[in-house]
């Protein structure tokens, strides 16, 4: 089958132009597969002609009558390589029966270097992965059309495969896509999909025979046809006989339907696909039944892109969509909407004294107990870490709505969660807001449930506030959910400015810079991070900043290069956790680093300790190619859990930043001279520089040198100011 595919459009756009500015654009490369001992170029770049010819040779003496050199192909790869040109051959890891694929590349002799065959391995298994991916997606196509032709008999295990839909656009999309195949595939007059909870309602029509006037009973008879799936998790087969005795299908016309239950990860149904024929259609048969049973299976697994993956809950996404299906209803008289978040108070010392694994558990334990409180038709999401939203429909008053989360509260309070050994009592704060005028849209739903929140836990946690209204508070929570929201069109219209603070030597190091942004207001002032980050971060949008930072910063750099040279100097940009979990962040990182202009040297890369605990094997990989182009990394937030020194001693980092909080009392507080020191002798011991974060005095300072801390940083040592600035000075 494998030879049958079209590998043209096969995309490896960011990968070609790395590895062609490499090894140099008069080389040829590309993907050969070697099948029944024979090569075949079926991906090519650069100077293809080269390997065009060399293969073109090598299969010109297969067909021989008497061959030659009978040796396998790698080898015969190698002994007719012209000698005007060296070749480079690496096996991609894959496994696909009896085909190998192999990266071939040709260069003019002696021209490439060790260092950039070894930089251009890193690529491999990217391509791998994704050539893996084209060959799945390929070979499923295939698969599928050939059991639709064997009338579907085997077709459920198709789908019982690796899932690929991530690949594809979006889960909407995508779902749409897989009702139309069904309709197309089926001779159906409709078919349709329905999620109650996540609001999503997916029909579409194949026929013109009047179905489309009939969408609003079709839906109704869906959503009544789920609650029988639930009380009895099975496809549900409708045909003439069985209408006749469903008092439940009130339809003008009784049409004949197929409904198939999708699933969550714990194999619950949350919805339904299904198709739709006009009563004097042919009934539905067995093989109608595997089919909508197979694409039900792939429709579980693209709805669940779109939950939590941990909790199996709605993402902020979904939530947000039912805020605006209920913000835009029209009002009704004793019927309102409540929109609460809650929060679980010291939950990151949960964190640090159980681990991560625990606090998860905790986590999943936490949404079980909150969905035993809701309704169907209420929502329910975790938006991020330890924050749980719901809404809660038909409340008559405030007293409803809070006698529900009360309930919440005190039985969170109350309970047990046992997780292994451990028995671990929480509270939680609870913020809420009536759904009502002044309270309109979407943004300034969440700046209120957060004031009331804060509120909440300003007054020691484990209590539920209201929100009301008056204040400063709300404006400035709606500006960072609005920054945050158009932080693409912020950087279009250069509001984002970087910033540069200096990290000083105590003992005669090298001089050290972190990199900092700042945004511009509607009246060009500077805002500070804690006005538009905390906010990126709830929406997700931490990668599109990193990005913006990243370039900016090694443009900036690479044009004053004639000043930088002479100055030994490096400079610090930090990479949030949710760019170290983002594939397409990863991929565009490492391609943008293979093609830096300027020294390694003059670049390194910050992450927080919580960051790296929390995506331990991911960040280590991470961390382990970065270093291997010569960037060094340091470790922010250094100490803040119990777990530091266990994993510091496996995170292949050169510095280490000692957290504020041990800082800045340094000079009175006894227990935070021990720790500093305790942190500053086993860097030393593991050959880890350390760095001081908010050095405020001389007298803090002088501590620090007899501490033997590395570095100082702060408003001491130097306040922060523009990159731009920092330049200037120091080309004076």
């Amino acid at each position: 089958m494998i030879e049958k595919i079209n590998f043209q459009r096969l995309d490896l756009m960011p990968y070609e132009q790395a590895i062609s500015s490499i090894i140099g654009q008069d080389s040829g490369f590309g993907i050969i597969r070697i099948e029944d001992e024979t090569p075949y170029l079926i991906w090519e770049s650069g100077r293809s002609s080269l390997l065009q010819n060399l293969i073109a040779d090598i299969r010109q003496l297969d067909s021989a009558p008497v061959k030659p050199d009978l040796n396998e192909p790698t080898t015969r790869l190698k002994n007719h390589c012209p000698p005007s040109h060296d070749l480079l051959i690496e096996e991609l890891e894959l496994d696909f029966w009896d085909t190998q694929f192999f990266f071939c590349g040709l260069t003019p002799a002696q021209r490439v270097s060790d260092v950039d065959l070894n930089t251009v391995s890193l690529f491999f298994p990217h391509i791998a992965k994704c050539l893996e991916v084209y060959i799945n997606l390929h070979l499923e196509n295939d698969q599928m059309a050939l059991e639709l032709g064997r009338h579907y008999e085997e077709l459920n295990l198709i789908y019982q495969t690796e899932d690929y839909s991530k690949e594809m656009a979006g889960t909407t999309e995508t779902l749409n896509r897989v009702v139309e195949d069904m309709s197309a595939f089926m001779d159906v007059d409709a078919a349709f999909l329905i999620i109650p909870d996540m609001k999503k309602w997916i029909f579409h029509a194949t026929r013109e025979t009047g179905i489309v006037e009939n969408e609003a009973g079709i839906k109704e008879m869906a959503r009544s046809g789920f609650k029988e799936i639930k009380q009895d998790i099975k496809t549900i087969v409708l045909n003439l006989e069985e209408l006749k005795n469903r008092k439940y299908l009130r339809m003008k016309e009784p049409f004949l339907i197929i409904l198939s239950p999708i699933q969550n990860s714990d194999k619950e149904p949350i919805g339904a696909l299904g198709c739709v024929r006009k009563p004097d259609a042919p009934n539905f048969k067995t093989g109608d039944r595997k089919l909508v049973d197979a694409l039900s299976q792939r429709a579980g697994k693209i709805v669940l892109m779109d939950l939590d993956p941990m909790t199996g809950l709605n993402t902020r996404n979904n939530y947000e969509n039912n805020l605006k299906e209920v913000l835009t209803r029209p009002a009704r008289k004793n019927d309102h909407a409540v929109a609460c978040l809650i929060n679980i108070d010291q939950f990151r010392l949960i964190n640090d004294a159980y681990g991560v694994t625990v606090a998860d558990e905790i986590l999943k334990q936490v949404s079980q107990l909150l969905k035993s409180h809701v309704r169907n038709r209420d929502c329910i999401a975790r938006l991020e870490g330890d924050k749980f939203a719901l809404i809660l429909r038909g409340m008559r008053s405030v007293t409803d709505g809070w006698n529900i989360l009360e309930r919440i509260r005190s039985d969170i309070a109350e309970k047990n969660f046992q997780v292994g050994n451990s028995i671990i009592h929480i509270t939680v704060r609870i913020g809420f807001v009536i759904l009502a005028d002044p309270v309109n849209h979407v943004a300034q739903v969440n700046a209120t449930v957060d004031i009331a929140a804060e509120e909440a836990k300003e007054k020691g946690g484990n209590s539920i506030k209201l929100y009301e209204e008056g204040g400063c508070r709300l404006q400035e929570k709606m500006d960072q959910a609005r920054y945050a929201t158009q932080i693409e069109a912020l950087m279009e219209q250069g509001r984002f400015v970087l910033f540069s603070q200096p990290i000083v030597p105590l003992h005669g190091d090298r001089m050290y810079y972190e990199i900092l942004i700042r945004l511009l207001d509607d009246d060009q002032k500077i805002l500070p991070p804690f006005r538009f980050l905390p906010a990126a971060e709830a929406y997700n949008k931490m990668p599109f900043i990193d990005r913006w930072v990243i370039e900016n910063t090694c443009k900036c750099l690479e044009e004053n290069a004639s000043t930088l040279k002479d100055l030994d100097i490096s400079w610090g940009i930090n990479l949030s956790g949710q760019s170290l979990q983002d594939e397409t962040f990863i991929n565009f990182f490492l391609v943008f680093l293979s093609n830096l202009s300027i020294p390694s040297s003059w670049v390194h890369f910050e992450i927080t300790e919580t960051t790296a605990i929390r995506n331990f094997s991911k960040v280590i990989e991470v961390i382990e190619q970065i270093k291997h182009m010569g960037f060094e990394i340091s470790l922010d937030d250094f100490g803040t859990g119990y777990s530091s020194f266990e994993y510091l001693q496996q995170l292949p980092v050169s510095h280490l930043k000692i957290d504020g909080s041990f800082i800045k009392d340094l000079e009175t507080n006894r227990f935070n001279q021990v720790a500093v020191k305790s942190i500053a002798d086993i860097a030393k011991f593991l050959e880890i520089k350390t760095i001081a974060e908010f050095v405020e005095n001389q007298n803090i300072l002088d501590f620090l040198k007899k501490l033997k801390v590395n570095y100082a940083q702060g408003y001491h040592t130097g306040r922060p100011m523009a990159l731009a600035d920092t330049l200037k000075q120091l080309e004076k």
